[in-house]
């Protein structure tokens, strides 16, 4: 039963399409090299990587925020585990003063770019 909804899941999102602006992950990070994994891994699934001037403070686990009311429509389940975190930790604040959510990750530097396989059957 879970097979179609992990296809979806796995299919290439359309977050890049005309009718729907790109969904921002402004990613922190003290090691440029490790963003730059990151990013790779969010721009092949759909999200728009913008590098963030890490704040000199290095976290000891890997934090998502996302600003808005809701993860509806943003989706937190892919972004998580592309950054190998559970949709649960997404921590939710104040929708930006120009109306534009947006995901905000502070890398840890034990963050692994290496996504773990998901693999199901379509029986």
């Amino acid at each position: 039963k879970a097979g179609p909804i992990l296809q979806d899941f796995l299919a290439e999102p359309a977050l890049s399409a005309a009718s729907s602006a790109p969904i921002k992950v402004v990613v922190q990070s003290e090691d440029y090299v490790l963003y730059r994994q990151a990013a790779e891994n969010l721009a092949w699934y759909g999200f728009e990587p913008i590098y963030g001037v890490s704040t000199g403070e290095s976290p000891t686990e890997t934090t998502i925020t996302y600003n808005s009311s809701s993860l509806k429509g943003a989706y937190a389940d892919r972004l998580a585990w592309i950054l190998g975190q559970e949709t649960a930790d997404i921590q939710l604040q104040p929708q930006p003063a120009d109306g534009i959510p947006h995901y905000h990750v502070h890398l840890a530097p034990d963050y692994n770019p290496c996504l773990d396989y998901l693999a199901f059957s379509s029986q």
